[in-house]
């Protein structure tokens, strides 16, 4: 072997060695189903869809619609506009309230933590009247027949 192909041999060897792949963690933009556990003391569940699109600056721009459904039937729609920041296996999600079919609704706020994919576990916090489990799932793709 030539001193110019051993080399050439070297360089083609160390080349994934010498810099390391960084591994950027999946993104989280795409269609989801959102769900809490009935609140401790109401029992008022919160559901809806998020939409979840690159954003500037690194982060995740959000818009959900919601709905509180309580048993006493005080239901509430809600839509909110959200920034998502994405940390790791950490997401930490801010809402700003768009509007409400109510005066009383606080806007949303999420603590995450990625479980693959197309799950994020984590709670719902908001002004301290919420602080309950929620659920994030990818939303199933339409059937297509």
């Amino acid at each position: 072997m030539t001193v110019a192909a051993v080399l050439v041999w070297q360089a083609a060897a160390t080349d994934g060695v010498a810099e390391p792949r960084r591994q950027t963690a999946p993104s989280i933009a795409g269609a989801w189903r959102v769900e809490t556990a009935p609140h401790r003391l109401t029992a008022c569940v919160v559901r809806g869809a998020a939409t979840v699109t690159a954003g500037q600056g690194g982060g995740f721009d959000v818009r959900i619609q919601v709905k509180e459904t309580c048993p006493q039937g005080d239901d509430t729609i809600a839509d909110e506009q959200c920034r998502a920041d994405v940390s790791d296996e950490r997401v930490v999600v801010h809402c700003t309230l768009v509007r409400a079919t109510t005066d009383t609704y606080i806007a949303d706020g999420f603590q995450l933590v990625r479980r693959g994919d197309d799950m994020m576990v984590g709670r719902l916090v908001d002004a301290g009247i919420w602080n309950e489990p929620v659920t994030w799932r990818r939303a199933a793709p339409a059937l297509v027949s």
